[in-house]
């Protein structure tokens, strides 16, 4: 989600928060909590982490949906910096920056995977840390793939690579 396309739905604060900058970069510095604010007053929702992890692979088994430097914004390439959303080449699916820029709250609670294999999983019903995907800018290219994940307090917006992207349909 860009910043015009979060001030355009919640017009509030939800991108004022993130400081000046260029409307077409992706919102930044927020928590979980605030997404979850933004999501039920725009009516929209986190994807889960099952659903972000399809649209990422856009039907492939690949880590990646092609060379990385092409497809995302890592610490190798991004200058230090969070870039416009759609710079880079979309996957399969026609999403950008499934991959690096910023990371991407989703609904789940962290967990740990079962060895079972399972067709739309669903994460834990409660915790303390929530998950993110997708890697960031300021992440080594090892991080910056499909299958990783990392955690964070849902409430925490301290750090300058959390951002979000939203589903359209309901829950």
């Amino acid at each position: 989600m860009t910043r015009k396309e979060a001030e355009q739905a919640a017009k509030k604060k939800a991108a004022e928060k993130q400081g000046v900058g260029i409307l077409g970069k992706p919102v930044e510095r927020v928590s979980w909590n605030d997404c979850d604010a933004f999501c039920k007053k725009t009516k929209l929702r986190l994807p889960t982490e099952a659903e972000w992890e399809y649209a990422c692979r856009a039907g492939q088994r690949t880590p990646r949906y092609g060379e990385l430097d092409k497809i995302a914004w890592h610490r190798g390439n991004s200058q230090d910096t969070t870039h416009a959303v759609g710079t880079k080449k979309a996957n399969g699916f026609g999403l950008y920056d499934m991959l690096g820029n910023v990371w991407e709250w989703v609904n789940d609670w962290y967990g740990a995977y079962t060895a079972d294999e399972q067709t739309n999983p669903q994460g834990p019903s409660s915790g303390s840390r929530r998950v993110l995907r997708g890697g960031s800018w300021n992440f080594s290219p090892y991080y910056v793939r499909s299958s990783y994940r990392y955690l964070n307090a849902p409430g925490n917006s301290n750090y300058d690579a959390l951002g979000f992207r939203v589903s359209r349909t309901p829950f």
